[in-house]
Order: structure tokens, then C-alpha cells, then sequence
């Protein structure tokens, strides 16, 4: 049956007279295209398919164009259906980048999870030169990402197949909407079809993280830094201006919602501590800034104690000279305080000395000594004495 459709499709063209010596397979494909019943255009397809015939785009074109006219019918016509997927499949196979706006409509005015999925792997392959799909399918993945946070169904498979894509082409515009979309748990799968679609992807890569932690939601901020500060392709260094920068972004941010506060809070704790343990002293400025934030939060009860603990022992990893400077003018006010009979919380007293006694510096040599003057515990003033000779 087969073989005559095809020997009717190539003989009726000679009957009519339409065929000419200047005139192509390609074209007599086309023709019979346009003139044939949804079955038949399937069969020329397939025919054409079959024959392996060079210079088809044309007709693909036509067959796309075709399904986008009837594309109310795509998600309940199985003829249909089989159309649109011989089209996208040949158009990948033809590496035909001219239709691939014709893709994009397609793509996005069904619901056809297979059709959706073989449109991004044509768009995996054929996307690279072409900013204009890569930002449309950026908008795509963070519109779903949206969506999913208000707690509708999403398409877990077209998902996953969109960030496949995106790592493929590898633009460094992707890195948000893929990270959002890691992050934000939708399954397991998508979380590691993430991951590996973020390493796939080219750029400035301690940039990008911080492009997350500029632009990304509270949360997404929190992560950032967290991945970017066990990531294996970044340096101690690169690692270091990450939390830099993100010290500097929760330093500076004002949210509104509670919640929001926390995460800047932790944010700023991570970032510190991981620059006391990389001795990053060109952070000093930030971390003193998030010192004295800490001591003013935790003077109007806005933070437990721990925290201004946490805060005290990641200025004295510092190793800088400005940190001693710092921590020294608060171990005077703390001492200020106790001479004129105020109460003193000797579990911060000790911290203050013990960060001074790491840091070494001499600035610090007469508010320790000073301090052994004082009506403090044995403890404090046997700390002060032991800090005194760690001094250079």
C-alpha cells in the first residue's frame, strides 16, 4: 500500500503536467502535501522521511506551519500529533535553525508532554547562536518555577527536559532560572539534572553565584552561597569574594517579611565564618560592619547571644590588624562598664579575650591588663593574664 501511495504521489504530478525538468522531489512532496487529507500529509512525510531526500526544508516548513494552524486540534488529533512529531524530529534532524521560531509557538501552545519534550531536545542541539530562544526558554523555566511555588502541577518531565536543554546550550543567562529550579525541590530528579545542568554551563562562575545572591529570592541567596562555597571548580579565593559579596548584600538589604531577616542573618554568619577560617583579611571592613550589627542587635534583644558570640569569635579569625583595633575598643567599654559597678555577662567578656588572645596583636595589651585591675571572676582575669603573653 505503501509503495503505490508513494508511486501515485510521484506519477500524478507527471499526469497533470505539473512536473518539469527545473522542478524538484522536494517540490512534488510539497504539492501533494498541501493538497492531501490529514492522512496522506502523514504518508508524504513519511515518504519523504523514508527516501532520505535532500533539500526538504520547504516542505517541513509547510508541515510546521500546517500544525500551528491547527494547533487546538494537537492535543486530541492522533494524526495530528504524528505530523507535529515526524516535522520536529526531521527539523532537528536537519538542523533547520529558520523554523525554530515556528518551534518555539508550537511549543508553547500545547500541552503534549512527548511533542514538549522532543521540541527542547531539537532546541538542546539548535539553540546556541540564538539569545532570543535561550531568553524565551530563561522566562519559560522561571515562570514554572513560579507556578510551582503557588502549589499547582507542573509537567515534572518537560521541566526536567528544559533545564536538559538549557545546560546543553550553556548560556551564562540560565544559571538563575536552573539554580531556582534546584533549589526549589520539585523532586530529586530535577535537583540532579540541575546540578549537572549548572556545570555545563560557561562563564564567570563565582560571578554567577553572585548574580543568584543579588537577584535571587531570600532563600535562593542562602543557597547560593552555600553551593558556591562547596563547589569543587572554585578556588579558596574565588570562594572567599562569593562570601564577600554576599556579606555585603545582607549587610546591606532591608526585607520586610521576618523569615527574610533570618536567612540574611545566617547568610551573614556563613560568610563570616567561612572568611575567619580562609584568614580572608580583606574582608575585615564587612566583618567588623557585621560585628558592630551584631552587638547594637543584640543590646535591643533582636538576637539570642549566640549570636553576638558567633560574631565575636569571626572577628577574631580575621588576623588583621583592624579587627584587634575593634574588638580591643569593646573590650574597653566592657571594661568602662564594670568599673562603674555595671554587670557584666562574663561569658562574652571571655570571648572578647580569647578572640584577642588568637589574634596576637598588641594593640590589645592594655585593656587586658587593665582588666586584671578589675571586680572580675578568677576566670576572666586568669584569661586576660594567659592572652597577655600570646601577644606579639
Amino acid at each position: 500500500m505503501k509503495k503505490l501511495l508513494l508511486l501515485f504521489i510521484l506519477i500524478l504530478p507527471l499526469q497533470l503536467g505539473l512536473y518539469s525538468q527545473d522542478s524538484g522531489l522536494a517540490d512534488i512532496f510539497k504539492r501533494n502535501f498541501e493538497k492531501g487529507n490529514m492522512n496522506i500529509k502523514y504518508q508524504v512525510l513519511q515518504d519523504a522521511v523514508d527516501m532520505g531526500i535532500d533539500g526538504m526544508e520547504s516542505l517541513f516548513i509547510e508541515a510546521i506551519t500546517y500544525v500551528l494552524n491547527n494547533i487546538d486540534q494537537v492535543d486530541r488529533e492522533d494524526t495530528l500529533v504524528r505530523i507535529a512529531d515526524i516535522t520536529i524530529r526531521q527539523i532537528h534532524s536537519m538542523n533547520y535553525t529558520q523554523a525554530l521560531d515556528r518551534m518555539w509557538k508550537l511549543f508553547i501552545g500545547i500541552s503534549h508532554t512527548e511533542l514538549k519534550i522532543n521540541i527542547l531536545l531539537a532546541f538542546g542541539d539548535m539553540g546556541k547562536d540564538n539569545p532570543s530562544l535561550i531568553d524565551k526558554m530563561n522566562k519559560w523555566l522561571n515562570s514554572r518555577n513560579d507556578i510551582f511555588l503557588t502549589g499547582r502541577t507542573q509537567d515534572i518531565q518537560v521541566i526536567i527536559a528544559c533545564i536538559q536543554a538549557l545546560g546543553k546550550i550553556g548560556d551564562s543567562s540560565s544559571f538563575l532560572p536552573i539554580f531556582t529550579a534546584m533549589v526549589l525541590k520539585y523532586s530529586a530528579l530535577v535537583n540532579s539534572t540541575a546540578q549537572q545542568a549548572l556545570s555545563l554551563i560557561k562563564g564567570d562562575i563565582p560571578r554567577l553565584y553572585m548574580g543568584v545572591i543579588m537577584e535571587g529570592r531570600y532563600a535562593e541567596k542562602k543557597e547560593a552561597l552555600f553551593y558556591s562555597l562547596k563547589a569543587a571548580n572554585l578556588s579558596d579565593e574565588q570562594k572567599c569574594r562569593v562570601a564577600e559579596f554576599a556579606l555585603n548584600s545582607a549587610l546591606h538589604s532591608s526585607p520586610g517579611e521576618p523569615e527574610d531577616k533570618l536567612i540574611l542573618l545566617e547568610i551573614r554568619y556563613i560568610a563570616v565564618n567561612f572568611l575567619g577560617e580562609k584568614n580572608w583579611t580583606q574582608g575585615t571592613d564587612l566583618v567588623i560592619e557585621h560585628f558592630n550589627q551584631a552587638v547594637f542587635d543584640y543590646d535591643n534583644r533582636r538576637v539570642e547571644k549566640s549570636y553576638l558570640l558567633k560574631a565575636i569569635q569571626g572577628l577574631g579569625n580575621m588576623k588583621s590588624h583592624e579587627a584587634a583595633k575593634r574588638l580591643t575598643l569593646y573590650l574597653e567599654l566592657i571594661n568602662s562598664f564594670t568599673e562603674n559597678d555595671k554587670i557584666y555577662d562574663e561569658q562574652i567578656v571571655l570571648s572578647v579575650i580569647y578572640a584577642l588572645s588568637t589574634l596576637g596583636d598588641r594593640t590589645a595589651s592594655a585593656a587586658l591588663l587593665y582588666t586584671k585591675y578589675l571586680d572580675y571572676s578568677s576566670n576572666v582575669k586568669q584569661a586576660a593574664q594567659d592572652a597577655l603573653r600570646e601577644l606579639r
